[in-house]
């Protein structure tokens, strides 16, 4: 039931788990043994997994329809709505230090929240209004998971040292494969 209730990218993401995971088991043995259980489950997504390993396909057995349950998937019953999300804001020395405050702002009255990440931790330097940033995480401390959206704030140099910066494009990275919306400000798109 829990299989054939995802939606297609929850599937793909199951599929490659499988693989990843069972692509350091050294013995092939144990990896057949994991694909003949998972076409007891469902044959394609044994297939799937038996392609990731380079193994072959196990013999199919019958399964009986198995009810599907939307509410076992978590994008099938995704709000339409940004409330309650976490997202981080990605900014440097230089940021735009009104721009941050408009973004903050806008997802506060949309009921999100909003963290400012950056290489350091403490407060920026703005873009030369001579107002500091306040930043909650520096980007080495913190896990994509943490979020649910990402956005990369404008500036002048700032965007350069976030291009640089390895943790800022591995965070922007992370959030892209795993199908999180990423934005960027003005320069930020360079990021």
């Amino acid at each position: 039931m829990f299989w054939r209730s995802m939606s297609p990218p929850e599937a793909e993401h199951i599929v490659e788990a499988f693989g990843f995971e069972l692509g350091k088991v050294r013995r092939v043995e144990i990896r057949s043994r994991v694909l003949d259980h998972l076409v007891r489950i469902d044959t394609g997504l044994a297939s799937r997994v038996a392609v990731e390993l380079g193994l072959p396909v196990p013999e199919s057995e019958r399964v009986d329809d198995v009810p599907v349950s939307p509410a076992l998937s978590q994008l099938n019953l995704a709000p339409d709505s940004i409330a309650t999300r976490k997202i981080a804001i990605l900014a440097a020395d230089g940021a735009d230090s009104t721009g941050i405050d408009t973004l903050r702002a806008a997802l506060a009255d949309r009921g999100a929240t909003a963290e400012v990440l950056a290489p350091h931790g403490g407060r920026l330097r703005s873009d030369g209004s001579g107002e500091l940033v306040g930043c909650e995480r520096e980007l080495q401390a913190k896990a994509p998971v943490f979020y649910d959206r990402g956005s990369v704030a404008s500036g002048g140099d700032e965007v350069a040292s976030l291009v640089e910066c390895g943790p800022a494009v591995h965070d922007v990275l992370d959030a892209f494969k795993d199908a999180k919306p990423v934005g960027a400000v003005g320069g930020g798109a360079r990021v």
